[in-house]
């Protein structure tokens, strides 16, 4: 297999990977909007016997949701990492070769 073959596979299969994490924040968008729904309708002042309850319950729902968030912005970052290292050329200035090399650390020809 050819290395642009290679690359576009691997390309192909980050968009895949995309597409599923833009599904998944569909899934999470409509959940949210149900649990929004719930909340809105059920937890009201009567539903909890103490101030301290009813800031806790909610504050339980945004930590899951901040969780799912994190996750898939780690997700996110680490896609765009492997995008990055497949279609950044490398630079010309990096130097990695050996001390015999016609170029010194300046990327300069001598």
């Amino acid at each position: 297999m050819s290395r642009e073959h290679a690359y576009t596979t691997m390309l192909e299969a980050m968009a895949k990977m995309q597409w599923n994490v833009a599904q998944i924040l569909e899934a999470k968008a409509l959940e949210a909007e149900k649990n929004r729904n719930w909340v809105l309708n059920h937890l009201n002042q009567q539903a909890f016997a103490t101030h301290l309850e009813q800031l806790n319950e909610p504050m339980e729902i945004h930590e899951q949701v901040i969780e799912v968030l994190e996750g898939l912005a780690k997700l996110q970052y680490s896609l765009a990492r492997n995008m990055n290292v497949l279609l950044v050329e490398p630079s010309r200035n990096d130097y990695s070769g050996s001390a015999d090399d016609s170029e010194d650390g300046e990327g300069y020809s001598s």
